[in-house]
This record gives C-alpha cells, structure tokens and sequence, in this order.
C-alpha cells in the first residue's frame, strides 16, 4: 500500500506585486496554516542561483520535535526566477528508516514539478511516496566512493568531514559546485560511513544563506557570513575536526579502513544488528558512542581477552536487545567469570538469559558440565544462586544442583579435609526440600561416616547433623559401634553409657538430639538419665504438640509411652510419682490410667497417690472421676480407695470445698458396710455432716457408729461398753441436733438395738441413761421395751395370745353374767352362788381355794384401778377411744395401751411407721 503525504507549498503568484513577501499558496486539508508556518521557519532553505527550476532546486532534509521530519525544496518558477516557490513535506521517522539512506525515492518526490499559480489558490493532492527499499550496498558504496575522489582519496578527510557533521556544530560546504541532486549524492557518501539506524539523523540543506540558524547538520553555501559550523570548500582554510577530535565512532571507521571501499562497507554492514540494537530511541550521537563501546567490547570477547565482568553485566542487562550471537558470546564469558568469582549478580543475569533462550541454554549447559569435572562446587554455587532467586523451582535446574550436588559431595568426602565435608553436607542439608536432594545428603552421610570413624569432632558433628536433617538414617549411625564410640565428651557418655548430661546435650546439641537420647535410654530402661528435670522437658515436649522430624520411636510419644507400659520396674518412685502428677495435672486421664494400672501391679501406686492427686491441682470433681477409673479398672480396691480418700481429706482439712470427696467417702461406706474406717474419721465425718447439713454423710456416719457399738457389745465387759455406748450416744445426738430425719434414723436403729439387747443389759443401759436430757428420746424407748417386756414376761407372743384370750374369755363371762344390761336386770342370788362354788370347789385344797380367792380379789382391784387410770373424753377430746386405736392419742395408761395395740394389729395404724432402719 502507497504511502500518502501531506504537504504545504509557499510562494508568489504572477499576480502577486513584485515587492510583497511570499504567501502561502497551497496546502493539504489536513494541515493547519500554523503549522505550515512553523514548518517554513524551521526549514531555511533558498533556491539556487539559475533561470529554470532545475537549476534553482534547493532540497533539504530538517529535523522536527518528536524525532519526526521536514522534507523540503525551494526552486524558482519555471521561466521566472523572480518567483520562488517552497515544498515542505512532514516525514515520520520510520520512512527514512526504511530507506535505510536511499534518498532517492524523496527526491524523487523533490523533483516533480509544481504547479503554476495564478490568482486563486489551486487545490494540490497529497503525494504519494514509492515503495521503500533498504539502500543496497552497491549504491552505498558508489556514493562513499564519490566523496572519497572528491576528498583527493584521503578518507582521514572524509572522516574529518563526518566528524564535523556529528558535531553540534555541524559542517559548512561551501562554493560547492553541484547541483542540488549532487550535493546530496555528496551527503550520501557521508551516510554510507553511518549505521542505518542514525543515516535519518544526519540532515542537510543544500542551499541556504547563513548566518540564518538552520537545524541541518550539513549545510551547503556560497559564502560563510561568519558562520559558527566546520567548514570546507572555496580554497579557503579548511576548519575541520582533527583526529584528536573526532567521536569514538569515528575513530572506530579510522581502524575500519584498510584502504578499501568495499571491505569497510562490509564491516560496516557487520555493524548493523549491533546499531539496530543499540541507537534507536536513543540520541544519536550517545548511541553512536555506545556502539563502538559495544564493538570493541565484543572484539575483546572474541579474542578471549580480559574483560571486566562489570561491562559484560552492564551490556547483558541494557534495555537494548543485543544479536544472538552477540548476548551468547557475552553470556558466555559472564558464566566463566562468575564461576571463577562466585559472583551471585552474574549467576543471575546468566541464568536468565539461559532461561530467555532454550539455544543459549543448551549451549552453555556444555559449559557447566565441562566445569562440573574441575570445580564442581563452583557449578553448584551458580545453580543454587539461579533457585534461590526463582519464584518457582524449575525442574531443569533441579536436575542441573543434584548433580552439582553430588559430585561437589565425592570431591570433598574423597579428598577434602572433615570440615569442608561438614561444610558441604549442612550447605546440602538446608535447601529447601523442593530441590530434591535428601537422597544425595543421605548417600552423603554414610559415606562420611568411615571418615568419621577416626575424627571423634566429626563424628559429633555427623550425627547432630543427621539427627535434624536426615533422622530416618540416624539408627543406621548408631549402629555403627566405631562412629558412636569416636563421639567425645557429654554426648559420648549419653549415647554409650546413658550417662553424662542430656540437659546439656538439650543445651548444645538441640532438642531433637535430646530426644534421641533419652528415647534410646527409656527403651533400655536406663534410669540414671532421667531426673526430675529431664522428666519435665520430655513432657514439655510431649504436651505442647510441638512436631519433630524424626522417626515414631523417637517422638517425645515414644517416650511417654514407655513410661506409662513400663515405668513401673525401673523408674524410681520420686519419678514415677512426678510422672503420674504431670500426666494428671495436663488431663492426660487415659495415660494416667495406664501408668497407675503398672503402678499398682508392682504395689506403687498407693504410696504415691495421695501426693499425686493433691499436687495435680485438678478440680475435686475430676479427682473423683479419676478415682472411680482407677477401682473399676482394678488398680485400687474399695478399701485403698476409702484410705486414700481419708488421706486426701486429712491434707486437706476437711475444709468445706472438700465436700465432694466426704460424699464420695459416705456413698462408699454406705455401699460397704464393711470397709474398714477409723473411729475419728466418723466423727469426722458426722461433723462435715453437721457442717453441710447433709442427712446423706450424717446416716452414714451415725451406721458406722451403730456398728462401732454393735461390735463393742460383742466383745466387750457390760459395764465398760455401758458407759462407751451412752457417751457416743450422747455426742452422735448432739451432732444431729440439725435434722430430723438423721435423728429419726439413730432413733430407729436405738430401737433395733434395744429390742435385741438382754433384759439384764436393757436395765443397766436404763440406769446409764438416767438423768441425761439429751438421751431422753433413747431413755424412753428403752422404757418402753422394758414395759413390753414385762407385759410378756417370759411367754412367747402366742403364749401371751392365748393368755389375752383366756383373759378376755373370763371377764367376757364375768361381765355377761353379772354386769347390768338393757336387755336383763342383774340377777345375784348369794346362796345360789354358793352352792355352785361348793359344789365345783370340791376337788381343791384349801391352799388352792385361798390363792383363787386371792387372785379374784386383786383381779378385781386391778380391774378398778385400770378403770380409773384410763384416759376419759372431754370437750376437748371426744372418742377418746378410736383416737388411741388409731394412734392419734397417746396412751397414759394400762387400758390405753391395750387399745392402742389392738388398734395397731388391727391394722388401724401404718404398721411401718416410726420403724425400721
């Protein structure tokens, strides 16, 4: 596709008076007036002397802001040189960086007539430019040649000429006698020595009238005026640059030349990816001068001089994009001197640039492995620097530090001394897992250990060492009996002898060190390792779930373990003991159940327990729940249990928060009866009670009283056992003053007891009782038995059935034959009565008669005086009578009694109340 251009055309009209100034004529419809004004300002170009428009053509090239540019003519109108005419043309920079220098498409542009103007602005078309094509290298040549005759073949004057052209200054030709089309093949032949990327930048204008500053760089004129520019020409002086003088570029074309034209074109052609690389975006002339930093430092490079690895960093790591061939011989170096110096900036600009470019990659891989067979360490730093520094692990160079790895690993365990391999084997030890290496430190490892052998530090070393980082191993070390017996000092004694000091091994070695030590020990069952605080930091270790990496049998678990399975034969008591109470305090129950459970079958635990339960510090109501686990596991039986309670409750003072456990205690008793519990404990007991007014511990406490006494009775002399009975009995009442119920249950068991006691004991316990008030409920009962007892006497209850009937069955008879009734008067006819007694008293003696007629005579007395005691309604108490059989009146005398107990077996009242334990 054509490239179309604007373009603004200045000038006069044949209409135009001679003497007004030129105007502008034309211009395309996308360009303002204003600009087309700061174009005509900025291009100072004039036609050259001559009548037609050929001979006047003036072209210029003009740099503008922005790196773009100005192409402009100035002619005078054909046959009429009085009016000029002036073409300017805006250029962006990318088409003269494609014509790469070939002008000649421009000038082409430059030479097509331009049209007449008469009166009226004629509209003008935009231009088309032709195809662009880089400027062969023959044309290149052809025009350096041109300028070289012309400069008598001294190409130092050609130089000089470019040198002036680079310059601020610029360079002045003047008087030269070309036309326009010569002068600029002139210019070409200075372009030719530039670099495609700078021939834009080198501007010119072949006809201008200084002093009128012109942004050109190569001006051409007829006379100086002063001008501040180089200049040559005219047989005048000449004021050029000398060689002192000239940019770095050009003194870089001065060792180019080898008096030939077409061997300079070729280096220079060589020079192109290189200024394609390095000038654009860049001033021209700091680009020039970088480019020959660039060539002589590559000239260095290729000669294999020295070159600072600082240049070499500072090329690899410009923002321009260096040729392939170039970055690789660059890269190349760098790789060598950062091998040679360790120099981690270097490793990384290498490292990227391999990873940027698979071909450089491959290439300098053959480089490293050349160097991994003389210095293996060197390769291993360099690959180490390039993982370090990645976001990502990249398996390629993984794969590149193992081997690294391993061979730096041969060379120092082979041939290095010990701490250079110890070196090598912890710089392994903490890279990161990701790189893969634990299987070279390993194999590393073990083939140190035969080095180790003899090196007692080492050996040390080598197992701490492998202890942190590789511990899956460390059985195999110290199964090796020749490394474990070179270990020196503290540790040599903890590993061989379980003896020394594992503190300071936890001190200076660490804790997995430590772990392994008393691990190995506690299978052993070595108890001179452990004390109390060794004990403390294994179960430290233990509690806070801190993670080790080290095998199962060496995890503070391990540990524990083997105290709860076996601590019981070797441990000592004091550590035994310490253990149970931390196991307890850290609510480790089910840990604690084991241990305990070892204890007990080696009868430790009891003596232990009391203190380890107190120092726990646990909650009263976890203590129990800790108790009940130990007797129904059958570590304890009932009566350990109910001692350690006491114990318990003694050190703490049965002060009230110790209630929980007095219950616990109580609910035992009262389940076991027979559970062997002290006299003062009771008491004890019967006060906590009162204290907590618990019926509970106080019927519990008071049956284990009523036990005591029951057992004295047995074994003891009455008199003594009296006198003991009645003081507990007092103290026991006193203690019960709080409840009724618990009151209510001494009294029912003071009732059992009496009823089994002898009537011999019954009489003497009455006197005992007498005057003490605050027996008087138990005084009563005792009364009442001895009553009861004297209405049996010594009959049975059947006995004394029959003897009630037969009772009732005389005086039934005696009231229905001589006591008044509605139905019959009373009949008594004394002689009648006579007779039937003499005639059924015939058989009876006169004793008999005498003690009959006594027992009629009191029967009837008695029969009175029961009739007078009994109790008698009023207006407060009417039926008197069905109140006594229903038990709701007292009975006072002995009338009252017998309804009372008839009513009772008649089932009028609760048969079961007031009664029973």
């Amino acid at each position: 596709m054509a490239e179309t251009l604007n373009r603004v055309i200045y000038g006069k009209s044949a209409d135009d008076p001679p003497d007004s100034a030129v105007r502008l004529l034309a211009l395309t419809g996308e360009i303002s007036e204003e600009e087309a004004q700061q174009w005509r300002e900025a291009a100072a170009l004039v036609p050259q002397s001559g009548t037609t428009a050929e001979e006047s053509l003036a072209l210029g090239l003009f740099a503008m802001p922005g790196r773009s540019f100005l192409l402009a003519r100035a002619q005078a109108q054909e046959g009429n040189p009085a009016l000029p005419l002036y073409e300017y043309i805006p250029l962006p920079r990318r088409l003269l960086q494609q014509a790469d220098g070939n002008l000649q498409p421009f000038l082409t542009l430059l030479t097509t007539p331009l049209p007449t103007f008469n009166g009226a602005d004629p509209a003008v078309a935009a231009l088309e430019l032709p195809p662009l094509h880089p400027w062969p290298l023959g044309e290149r040549q052809a025009c350096f040649e041109v300028l070289l005759k012309d400069m008598g073949g001294s190409f130092n004057r050609v130089l000089s000429l470019l040198a002036a052209a680079l310059e601020e200054r610029g360079l002045l030709v003047l008087g030269h006698p070309g036309d326009a089309q010569a002068r600029v093949r002139w210019v070409q032949g200075l372009l030719a020595l530039l670099p495609g990327a700078a021939r834009p930048d080198l501007t010119f204008a072949t006809h201008v009238i200084p002093p009128v500053p012109i942004s050109a760089r190569v001006i051409f004129a007829d006379s100086p005026e002063n001008s501040p520019r180089w200049m040559i020409g005219n047989d005048t002086d000449e004021s050029l640059p000398v060689p002192d003088q000239w940019s770095p570029y050009v003194t870089l074309l001065a060792e180019l030349w080898q008096g030939e034209s077409g061997s300079l074109m070729r280096a220079l052609v060589g020079l192109e990816p290189l200024a394609a690389a390095l000038l654009p975006a860049k001033e021209w002339k700091t680009g020039l001068s970088q480019l020959v930093e660039q060539v002589r430092l590559d000239r260095r490079v290729v000669a294999g001089d020295e070159v600072p690895a600082e240049a070499l960093k500072e090329a690899l790591n410009s923002e321009t994009s260096l040729p392939e061939d170039v970055r690789a011989r660059y890269t190349a170096r760098l790789l060598r001197l950062a091998l040679g110096s360790r120099d981690t900036e270097a490793a990384l600009l290498v490292a990227m640039q391999m990873d940027a470019d698979p071909a450089l990659d491959a290439e300098l891989y053959q480089i490293l492995l050349e160097e991994l067979e003389t210095q293996p360490d060197a390769v291993y730093v360099f690959v180490r620097t390039r993982l370090n520094d990645a976001m990502e692990a990249d398996p390629r160079w993984i794969e590149r530090l193992q081997l690294a790895a391993l061979l730096s690993l041969q060379v120092a365990i082979t041939a290095a001394d010990p701490v250079t391999i110890m070196n090598w084997l912890r710089l392994i030890s903490r890279e990161p897992a990701s790189y893969g290496l634990s299987d070279i430190l390993r194999g590393g490892i073990l083939a140190a250990c035969e080095r180790a052998h003899e090196d007692g530090e080492m050996a040390r070393q080598l197992l701490v060492l492998t202890v942190k980082r590789d511990p899956q191993i460390i059985d195999t070390l110290l199964g090796d009996s020749q490394l474990i017996n070179a270990v020196p000092d503290n540790l040599g004694l903890v590993l061989r002898e379980y003896g020394g000091d594992v503190l300071v091994t936890l001190q200076n070695r660490g804790p997995e060190m430590f772990l392994v030590a008393t691990a190995r020990a506690a299978r052993a069952q070595a108890p001179q390792l452990f004390n109390l605080e060794v004990v403390d930091h294994i179960w430290r270790l233990y509690t806070t779930g801190q993670t080790f990496n080290l095998p199962t049998h060496y995890q503070p678990e391990s540990i524990v373990e083997a105290w709860a399975d076996s601590g019981a034969i070797w441990l000592s008591p004091e550590l035994a003991g310490h253990i149970l109470t931390l196991m307890l305090a850290d609510n480790r129950d089910a840990l604690f159940q084991r241990f305990a459970a070892h204890l007990a079958q080696y009868a430790m635990l009891l003596p232990l327990l009391v203190s380890v339960l107190q120092n726990s510090q646990r909650a009263i109501s976890d203590l129990l729940s800790v108790m009940g686990h130990l007797i129904s596991g059958g570590s304890l039986n009932q009566q350990q249990a109910v001692e350690t309670y006491i114990e318990l409750l003694n050190l703490r003072e049965w002060r009230q928060n110790a209630l929980p456990v007095v219950e616990q205690l109580a609910r035992m008793m009262q389940q076991s009866p027979a559970l062997d519990v002290p006299l003062q404990v009771v008491w004890r007991l019967l006060e906590t009670a009162t204290a907590a007014r618990s019926d509970l511990i106080a019927r519990v406490a008071a049956r284990q009283l009523f036990n005591y006494i029951e057992a004295r009775v047995k074994e003891g002399a009455s008199g003594e056992v009296d006198v003991s009975i009645v003081e507990i009995l007092i103290r026991l009442f006193e203690q019960l003053q709080w409840s009724s119920t618990a009151r209510q249950y001494a009294l029912n068991w003071w009732r059992d007891f009496v009823r089994n006691q002898p009537l011999a004991r019954l009489v003497k316990l009455e006197k005992a009782l007498e005057g003490k008030r605050a027996l008087e409920e138990c005084r009563m009962i005792l009364l009442s038995t001895l009553a009861f007892r004297r209405m049996l006497g010594k009959r049975s209850i059947e006995e004394f059935a029959r003897d009630i009937n037969t009772a009732f069955s005389v005086l039934e008879d005696l009231a229905d034959s001589f006591d008044p009734s509605s139905r019959r008067p009373v009949s008594f006819d004394e002689d009648t009565i006579r007779a039937e007694l003499n005639a059924r008293t015939t058989n009876l003696s006169d004793q008999e008669k005498r003690i009959l007629a006594t027992n009629f005579r009191q029967l009837a007395q008695l029969i009175g005086e029961m009739g007078d005691h009994r109790s008698k309604g009023n207006l407060m108490r009417q039926n008197i009578d069905r109140q006594l059989m229903a038990g709701e009146q007292q009975p006072d005398s002995a009338v009252d009694v017998m309804k009372w107990i008839a009513g009772y077996l008649d089932g009028a009242q609760g048969r079961d109340e007031g009664t029973g334990i």
